[in-house]
């Protein structure tokens, strides 16, 4: 359990440097170097969710940081996250953060999200731009 903790970082950061990408639970096991269901069981043990959720809420946390920062189309960042189809990835937005990316886009930073008071890190901290109005729900 404590080495599978330690190795919990690793599989976060493979799971970062791959958002770009839909990542199967075969492969995030894989990486690990542990069998799909030891894997998933000691992952969903430390963290409350699947690893292939988690990396979809990963996608979607990055999916808030380009609307936030670009002026790119929700088709443009659908394809940046490796979304073949911008209506499906709209899907994946709205079950998450319970609003469309146009609709999240207008929101006022910081404040509200989709009817959510939010305030979530993206990663490379608050003096390099790395905050993103992404909802509570990512929990990080």
């Amino acid at each position: 359990m404590k080495h599978f903790a330690a190795d919990l970082t690793k599989s976060i950061e493979f799971m970062r440097a791959n958002v770009a990408c839909s990542l199967t639970l075969q492969e995030l096991s894989r990486h690990a170097g542990l069998s799909p269901t030891r894997y998933s069981a000691l992952f969903r043990e430390q963290t409350d969710s699947s690893p292939v959720e988690h990396h979809i809420r990963l996608r979607m946390q990055a999916a808030c940081h380009y609307l936030d920062t670009t002026a790119l189309s929700v088709k443009e960042v659908a394809a940046k996250l490796g979304y073949d189809d911008p209506c499906y990835f709209s899907r994946i937005f709205q079950k998450i953060l319970g609003c469309s990316p146009p609709a999240y886009r207008p929101s006022v930073k910081g404040i509200i999200v989709c009817g959510v008071a939010s305030r979530a890190w993206i990663g490379g901290g608050a003096e390099s731009g790395g905050w993103s109005r992404a909802a509570l729900l990512f929990n990080e």
